[in-house]
This record gives structure tokens, C-alpha cells and sequence, in this order.
């Protein structure tokens, strides 16, 4: 037997042995005086009984309570010297409280991770709730915005006068909706509302539209520049044959002959007497 169950034994033979010796005393002397110190003893026994009954309730207002209240850093192994099954017990609160404890661990670096990805996207995102408050914003929306922390759509009055309505309004939108800054850049914006637990939260994504058109437009000048090298290089390619084919007829065809080398070499070396009687008129 337990200890529980003898501590309940005991109490209950306390209790009984109690009203016997009242009502013996009673009986015999016929005065209800000496009955008062007995009550007062059988009163506290009843209490104490009651109390120590009641622990397991307790145990469990107290064990429910830390779930509700997500304080999981409770024990419970007060009450193992009652025996096995409060042991048992208290051993199966405390694996409870240890899984629930791992979950939140688990679910505060799932946290960690989704944020750290978020942050590091070149898209900023921005969430807020019914009320205007912003939950989540990374760090490429505020150097989108030109800010250096949101935590009301309200603020943005100050800077941007027509984006808090068009924050709230872009969910209704069936596509991107393009807001043009004070400093010429265009911002793509797309939203879509969630329902979290029964809260709308409206999820906002920001895009600086004007550096990707301005990519695409150095693109497509470097593609037509390769394709106006391609034809240019296609149209010198016959040219530069031609040329080459004309310098070797001019080397080969045009060439003077050994024999016109040696006429004009002997020509040259007539007697100038000649020379001069040709050169008269």
C-alpha cells in the first residue's frame, strides 16, 4: 500500500476514533463542555483530510494553468514519496510540459529562419493587421521606402502621403499597382489579406520596378549590339575576300616579265650620244 492510501487511512481512523471519545465522554459524563476541544480536533482532521485529497485537483489546476500560460519551466515531483502513482504522474506531467517546451523551442527557430530568409530577399514585404500595425517589414522595403523603421502604416503620412491608402486598398487590385516616388522611382506593389486565427493580416510585397527596367533596357542594347556585329561582320567578310582575291590577280597578272626587266635594263645602258639624238626634235 502507498503511502497516499495510508495517509488517508490514518486520517479517516483519526476522525472516527474522535467522534467515539466524543460521544463515549458524552455518554458517560452528560456534559456537552468537554466536547468542544474534541470538535475543534475532528474539525482540523476533517480539513486536513479534505486538503489532502483535494492535491491531485490542485496538481492539475496548476499543471493546466502552466499550458494556458505557456510556463513550462514547472516540476512536478514534490509528491513522489506517496508512492508509484503520483510518481507515475508526475512523471507523465513533466514529459507533457517537456514536449510542449520542445515545440516552442522548434517553433521559435522555425521563427528564426523564416525571418532571416525574409530579411535576406530582395523583395520587400511588409505585413500588417487590421488596425494599421505593422508585424513583420525586412530591410529592403524601408531602403524601398526611404525609412529606417515602420511601426504604423500612420507614420508613413509624414513621407508618403498617398501610400498608406494605397497599402490599404491594394488588395483589391487585380494586379500590381505602380506608386511613383519623389525621387523618380516606381514602385511595383502587390498585396493579398490572410486570415490568421481570426485576425486579417494583409501581406504587402514592394519592388523597385525602374532598376529592373532600367536592366532590361541595357540588355536589349547589348543584344542588338551583337546582332548589328554579327551582320556588320557578315557583310566585311565577302569585301575582305574580294580584296584579297584582287591583290593576287594585280601580284600575278600585272607583274612585269623577267624579259620587259631586261629590254629596259639594256635601254638604260645605250650610249648617251643616242640618247641625245632621240631626245632632239
Amino acid at each position: 500500500m502507498d503511502r497516499f492510501a495510508l495517509g488517508i487511512g490514518w486520517r479517516l481512523t483519526a476522525i472516527l476514533l474522535l467522534m467515539g471519545s466524543g460521544v463515549a465522554v458524552y455518554y458517560w459524563l452528560g456534559s456537552g463542555a468537554v466536547l468542544v476541544p474534541i470538535g475543534v480536533v475532528l474539525i482540523g482532521l476533517v480539513v486536513n483530510l479534505y486538503q489532502y485529497v483535494t492535491g491531485i485537483n490542485r496538481k492539475l489546476i496548476r499543471f493546466l494553468e502552466s499550458v494556458q500560460y505557456a510556463d513550462f519551466a514547472v516540476s512536478f515531483r514534490t509528491d513522489n514519496q506517496l508512492g508509484p502513482t503520483f510518481q507515475a504522474l508526475n512523471r507523465q506531467f513533466n514529459a507533457v510540459l517537456d514536449a510542449f517546451r520542445q515545440a516552442r523551442a522548434d517553433k521559435e527557430t522555425s521563427l528564426h529562419y523564416v525571418n532571416t530568409i525574409v530579411q535576406h530577399v530582395s523583395v520587400g514585404l511588409l505585413t500588417f493587421d487590421a488596425g494599421g500595425q505593422v508585424e513583420l517589414i525586412n530591410q529592403t522595403a524601408l531602403r524601398l521606402l526611404g525609412i529606417y523603421r515602420l511601426r504604423t502604416l500612420a507614420e508613413l503620412d509624414a513621407t508618403h502621403p498617398d501610400l498608406t491608402a494605397l497599402f490599404w486598398s491594394v488588395t483589391g487590385a487585380s494586379g500590381p499597382v505602380v506608386y511613383r516616388m519623389t525621387t523618380d522611382d516606381e514602385l511595383s506593389i502587390r498585396g493579398t489579406a490572410v486570415q490568421l486565427r481570426g485576425r486579417r493580416v494583409t501581406i504587402v510585397s514592394i519592388q523597385n520596378i525602374r532598376s529592373e527596367l532600367q536592366q532590361r533596357e541595357l540588355d536589349a542594347w547589348q543584344n542588338l549590339t551583337k546582332v548589328l556585329r554579327h551582320e556588320i561582320m557578315n557583310s566585311i567578310t565577302p569585301i575582305v575576300s574580294l580584296v584579297g582575291t584582287m591583290r593576287d590577280i594585280v601580284d600575278t597578272d600585272l607583274a612585269p616579265t623577267p624579259r620587259a626587266v631586261q629590254s629596259n635594263r639594256i635601254g638604260w645602258s645605250a650610249s648617251p650620244s643616242r640618247l641625245l639624238i632621240c631626245a632632239m626634235p
